[in-house]
């Protein structure tokens, strides 16, 4: 059958329905792939679980639909902003409105919502959190939406995170702070589901790389030379031909293996760096690298490319994709921008060359090393292959061909020339606020791996003329997450390390401000918490994505706060933190050394008294960098007042001033007198005659006028008729004992012909020492560039006997001083004596048939000592004929004193027994203290 229709009859069009769905589709997917990207909350299908206006009371809990709320104690009818009533925190109930989640379900997501009314300050948080808050923890005090004046609403979203079997979290809210009042009200916890949540906020792309089987057996070619040599080397050979899958559709590319260590082809998980034709991209990019997230550390590097974001440094674009290596199971991957014009200018930049040190020769000497050693490297190829390197621009055909970048290539290499060998100052080849914010950034999210030289790469903005830096490979697949670490800062003034030119920059005052001005600043738990809050959707979308493969994986919040607090408590400067020594006093000024003890440098800003205004305080400006650990001081120096007490400091871009004491004592040094004296080979000293170990000094005289020194371990022997005359400073010391024999017709003479020089001193012997008629006269004490002893002879922890000697004359504080020794005195005179004739501590002895004659204090003076003294006379003595001190025990028997000031003296718990003794002519007889 025939069915005809007229021509002017119009014709159904049945064809316009479809078209307007297609469009409409089209319209719905730009619509979501707009949003997509946005970081707005976007609305998705919801399911009220939890809600809670603090209205009803029963049990000691709000109540509401069945659900019991904690903070029912701090219900309050003063605000509300449903029904009557709310809950009030404050110092009385620093936790309000609540409620507990029991058994909650591994990777169930929520929304918590809460409002709160508040006309002060106070801090208030919103936090979830397991019963160990070290489990799972997170908070928020930021404000999503206002109503009225008062009424402020906080929103959090969070994951019950997988792996822990929490048996229950909590939401609730909590005041930090004792100080105000907070009323909160309308508690609500939405259930969401999870997949929809994480795509409203996250559409991870879909990349697509194929290479056919002669491509396939090239790329095994290389890894299996990469296995060989330990090492990732690249050639210009080894890009092999693929084709990826763009908006555009299959495009044709060339790839080539990525990275360094071999960890960027273990387990099939290899990384490419992917280059495209220049008439194609792929989400803007034409040059640009796929790996999988473990070789930047998950989402620690991706947070790091975030914070850099935030405060304007400048970094390539980084996130996560679905990877499809030739049309295999997708694997979570992350692509990374190359170094182009497109990643300056994305960034609001112009165009200008990206350059770095090339690092060819440190890879291939470690390759050498772990094929031929089967080990790392020394530190040494590092630094050869530092001296050694190159500065190349990124696309540096491209450059060569472009008049403008070619000349900006030669500025920029001037100025990593600068950099690299230390030629100019940091802020004449760096934008100095950037490089501050990049560094402080970088120490705070714990990412030197990026530091390293090789590492580097530098942006040469053409609008400045300076370099800025960029910051990508913060971490390695081992990076330690260890909020305790030392600041890079810390490292380069307190450890010794291989050459690294940024170490430079941190002798460089203006940019050691800027860095610790914005450290200061960014390392503060309130600055991290509002950061991580502007990502936590997108962070936590992304850590949901990572979940899917990596189950038990998280990102460590907690530890960034951990890293901050870290940091406030060790870059603030210690009592202790600069330490002060006075050098030298000219008139009315002196000079001070100062040392600094803290990680970070301190600049001393002002030298005077108790303020640093208002009292004359001269002010000054000097740094003080730290010294390296095990190693001596370097120190500073500064010009004070005579009169300054104080020292005013402070550390570079912090406010708070310190103040340190100024002592009087000089800075420790790598001497000591008796070192000295023990060094000194006595070449300007008669020479005694010495056979074997016997030293002896004969029937003649010497004139010694330098330091005389006796080792230990020898034979001194004195012959009679001996004779000693020192001058010019010279003295005798012994490390040995000494035999003095001396007789009545032929006497050894001791003397001093200046009466500033002659000690004699016996040091730590062995045996007995034994001094027989021997006259010592007119000498002085041993004072030796700050060794000071009290005694013109003196034994130290040496036995002694001493037998019809004489002492007279002396010009020190003791004609004989003798510790911590046995001793016996017999038959010695002790005339014309300058202050004590015999002093004796920590000893025993005894004292027999001794006379003392004009002595100027004391004639004989014991401290915790047991002594015994006979038949001795003491005429003309200034102070005490015989004095006890500090628990002495001391026994005297047919004792004359005759003109003394004191006759006995028993003091500090000492015993003094007296026998037989006569006191005339003196003012006390016997004195207790």
């Amino acid at each position: 059958m025939i069915f005809s229709r007229k021509q002017n009859q119009k014709r159904p069009k049945n064809w316009l329905l479809p078209i307007i769905l297609v469009v409409l589709l089209l319209l719905l997917l730009l619509y979501k792939g707009f949003f997509y990207n946005k970081k707005t909350t976007i609305k998705t299908e919801e399911n009220v679980t939890y809600q809670c206006s603090a209205e009803v009371i029963k049990d000691g809990f709000f109540v509401e639909k069945g659900e019991k709320f904690g903070g029912a104690t701090s219900q309050s009818s003063q605000h509300a902003r449903t029904g009557k009533h709310s809950s009030l925190v404050d110092s009385n109930n620093m936790e309000g409105l609540s409620y507990t989640i029991q058994n909650p379900i591994a990777g169930k997501t929520y929304k918590a919502e809460i409002w709160q009314y508040k006309r002060d300050p106070s801090d208030l948080y919103l936090v979830v959190s397991a019963e160990n808050p070290a489990d799972f923890y997170q908070e928020t005090n930021q404000t999503v939406s206002t109503e009225g004046t008062w009424w402020m609403n906080m929103e959090l979203f969070f994951t019950i995170p997988k792996g822990k079997n929490l048996s229950s979290v909590k939401v609730f809210a909590l005041k930090k702070k004792k100080d105000g009042k907070v009323w909160v009200d309308d508690l609500k916890i939405t259930e969401l589901d999870t997949l929809d949540f994480y795509s409203s906020r996250f559409n991870p792309s879909d990349f697509h790389l194929n290479i056919n089987e002669k491509g396939n057996k090239k790329l095994k070619a290389i890894k299996q030379r990469a296995f060989s040599k330990s090492v990732l080397i690249q050639t210009d050979e080894d890009w092999i031909k693929a084709k990826v899958t763009t908006t555009k559709g299959k495009k044709k590319a060339k790839v080539r293996l990525k990275g360094d260590w071999l960890d960027h082809i273990f387990n099939g998980k290899s990384s490419f760096r992917v280059q495209l034709n220049s008439e194609d991209s792929w989400k803007g990019m034409q040059t640009f690298s796929v790996q999988s997230p473990k070789t930047r550390g998950m989402l620690r590097e991706w947070v790091y490319h975030e914070m850099l974001g935030y405060v304007g440094v400048l970094s390539p674009r980084y996130d996560f994709i679905n990877f499809h290596f030739n049309e295999n199971e997708p694997l979570i991957y992350v692509y990374e921008e190359h170094f182009n014009k497109n990643l300056v200018e994305n960034q609001l930049r112009r165009e200008g060359p990206i350059v770095k040190l090339t690092e060819d020769r440190f890879w291939e000497g470690m390759s050498r090393s772990m094929q031929m050693s089967r080990g790392l490297a020394s530190g040494r190829n590092k630094e050869k292959a530092f001296w050694s390197s190159e500065i190349k621009p990124f696309k540096g055909k491209k450059t060569a061909k472009n008049p403008t970048l070619k000349e900006s290539f030669t500025i920029a290499q001037n100025l990593v020339e600068q950099y690299k060998y230390g030629l100019k100052s940091t802020s004449e080849v760096f934008d100095i606020e950037l490089l501050a914010k990049y560094m402080a950034i970088t120490d705070i999210l714990q990412a030197d791996h990026s530091l390293t030289w090789h590492n580097q790469r530098f942006y040469y903005n053409p609008v400045t003329a300076l370099l800025e830096p960029i910051g990508f490979d913060g971490y390695g697949s081992g990076s330690p997450d260890n909020p305790s670490t030392p600041l890079y800062a810390e490292k380069v003034y307190t450890q010794q390390s291989l050459i690294e030119p940024l170490h430079r920059l941190f002798y460089d005052k203006m940019f050691v401000t800027a860095y610790l001005k914005y450290l200061q600043e960014y390392a503060q738990p309130s600055f991290i918490k509002q950061f991580l809050a502007t990502i936590e959707e997108p962070l936590a979308a992304r850590e949901a994505f990572l979940q899917t493969q990596h189950a038990n994986y998280s990102y460590n919040r907690k530890s960034v706060i951990e890293r901050a607090i870290k940091i406030q408590e060790t870059v603030v400067p210690f009592s202790n933190s600069l330490k002060i020594f006075t050098e030298t006093t000219e008139g009315d000024s002196v000079t001070l050394n100062l040392e600094n003890a803290h990680i970070l440098p301190l600049e001393v800003i002002y030298v005077g008294k108790n303020k640093v205004r208002g009292d004359k305080s001269k002010m000054v400006s000097t740094w003080v960098f730290p010294s390296k650990e095990r190693e001596l001081p370097n120190y500073a120096t500064v010009k004070a007042p005579k009169w300054a007490t104080k020292v005013h400091y402070k550390m570079a871009g912090f406010d708070s001033v310190f103040v340190a004491e100024i002592p009087a004592w000089q800075a420790p040094t790598n001497w000591s007198p008796r070192q000295e004296l023990l060094a000194t080979n006595n070449n300007s000293t008669p020479k005694y005659t010495e056979n074997g170990n016997l030293i002896l000094f004969e029937n003649k005289k010497y004139e010694i006028k330098t330091p005389l020194i006796l080792p230990k371990g020898k034979q001194v022997v004195f012959q009679p008729g001996a004779h000693l005359q020192f001058s010019e400073g010279g003295f005798l010391m012994s490390f040995s004992e000494v035999q003095f024999r001396g007789d009545e017709e032929m006497p050894i003479i001791v003397e001093s012909l200046d009466g500033n020089s002659g000690a004699f001193v016996v040091m730590q012997t062995q045996g007995l020492s034994t001094l027989r008629y021997t006259i010592f006269k007119n000498q002085n004490t041993l004072a030796y560039k700050g060794w000071n002893l009290t005694g013109g002879v003196t034994f130290y922890e040496s036995d002694v006997n001493v037998l019809g000697c004489q002492f007279i004359g002396n010009n020190c504080e003791d004609g004989l001083n003798i510790v911590r020794s046995d001793f016996k005195v017999e038959k010695c005179v002790f005339a014309n004596i300058f202050s004590d004739a015999f002093d004796a501590d920590f000893c025993k002895g005894n004292v027999l048939r001794c006379a003392f004659n004009e002595i100027g204090n004391d004639a004989l003076d014991f401290s915790t000592s047991i002594i015994s003294i006979d038949q001795c006379k003491m005429n003309q003595i200034g102070d005490k004929a015989i004095s006890a001190g500090e628990n002495a025990t001391i026994t005297a028997t047919n004792i004359d004193v005759e003109n003394a000031n004191i006759g006995f003296a028993s003091k500090d718990f000492s015993k003094l027994t007296l026998n037989k003794v006569t006191v005339s002519n003196s003012s006390k007889g016997f004195t207790a203290y």
